[in-house]
């Protein structure tokens, strides 16, 4: 049998399945196309498209024909999808001059490299004010 070892060179962009190919010797498996599948992370960061590598193990076998024979690593780019952006919930309902309170969701579409403040007024203080947030 010939064996091969299979790993990504940066699992935050894409990972690899199976871990190892073998090929039989003596039988019909060892001109056959085996599957490798890549699969993208998605790493909720903005960061570009990233390029990685599928990295092959040198052939590992009895035969010395194939054993420590160099096998061609693979390149994989994980193509970004995230962009900066807030996204504000609707609010819970209304608010009534008896001090009735409503609130509404704030979150970031993707995480950022440093932190971010976001500011939160009334159009009218005399009707409505901010109360702290989490």
């Amino acid at each position: 049998d010939v064996t091969m070892a299979l790993s990504s060179s940066d699992t935050g962009e894409g990972t690899v399945s199976p871990a190892a190919l073998t090929f039989g010797s003596g039988d019909s498996t060892w001109n056959v196309d085996q599957a490798v599948t890549v699969t993208g992370v998605d790493d909720n960061s903005i960061d570009g498209d990233v390029a990685y590598t599928i990295v092959t193990g040198a052939a590992s076998s009895s035969d010395g024909n194939y054993n420590g024979l160099a096998v061609a690593d693979v390149t994989a780019t994980n193509d970004d999808d995230d962009t900066a952006g807030v996204t504000v919930g609707a609010i819970s309902g209304d608010t009534n001059e008896g001090g009735a309170t409503a609130t509404f969701n704030v979150r970031l579409t993707s995480d950022p490299t440093s932190s971010v403040t976001i500011a939160v007024y009334s159009s009218d203080c005399h009707r409505a004010t901010r109360g702290k947030g989490r």
